[in-house]
């Protein structure tokens, strides 16, 4: 492990995380988006140190990467109610909801996560998944916009403009940005539901 992974496993997890093997090895899991392993290094370290907000945290994101969502949302409550003043907490909860249909606790959340840091890159993002579940899309397209300009490499983003324009009949905009997730993704498991949507429209 370097000592570059060890210096943002403490900034990430607190002070002595790094010092911890354990804590550091199912960070460095995490960084390198090995979700099964890093879920079960974080399911390991909770199991015998409930206390640590950090590790209910990404033991509930690795969760959440797999689709596991019973895994997450226990995961991400407990992180939540240890620490309720971490924005990314908050966030990683308003998936849950979202993928729950609970858009009211989905939009709590995330109101949330703006009064503790409306900088946050992923904002926009999922308050445009939230507008476009709950059918506004208009509203929906101004957030993910917003999302692109904050981070350009979201191509997820443009998968959900092209959703959203579908719904607001404008072929043009829906075409470009379904091709760009495409070409950036073509391996996705959405990529065939972008094909379909495309198909649909020659």
């Amino acid at each position: 492990m370097t000592r570059r992974t060890l210096i943002f496993a403490a900034l990430a997890g607190g002070p002595l995380l790094a010092e911890d093997p354990a804590r550091a090895r199912a960070y460095a899991l995490f960084e390198a988006k090995k979700w099964a392993e890093a879920e079960a290094a974080y399911a390991a370290i909770t199991a015998t140190d409930p206390r640590n907000p950090q590790d209910h945290y990404y033991h509930g994101r690795a969760a959440l990467e797999q689709d596991k969502w019973d895994t997450a949302r226990q995961e991400l409550t407990l992180a939540n109610k240890l620490d309720g003043k971490q924005d990314r907490i908050k966030i990683a909860l308003a998936r849950v909801y979202l993928h729950d249909e609970k858009f009211d606790d989905a939009q709590a959340a995330l109101n949330d996560a703006a009064r503790i840091n409306p900088e946050n890159p992923e904002l926009p993002y999922y308050r445009g998944l939230l507008a476009s579940g709950q059918k506004q899309y208009a509203a929906a397209v101004d957030y993910l916009k917003k999302a692109l300009q904050r981070n350009p490499d979201n191509d997820y983003a443009h998968l959900h403009l092209g959703i959203a324009y579908q719904h607001l009949n404008k072929s043009q905009e829906m075409r470009r940005h379904l091709e760009q997730f495409l070409k950036k993704q073509p391996n996705s498991p959405d990529a065939a539901r972008a094909k379909e949507i495309l198909a649909a429209r020659r």
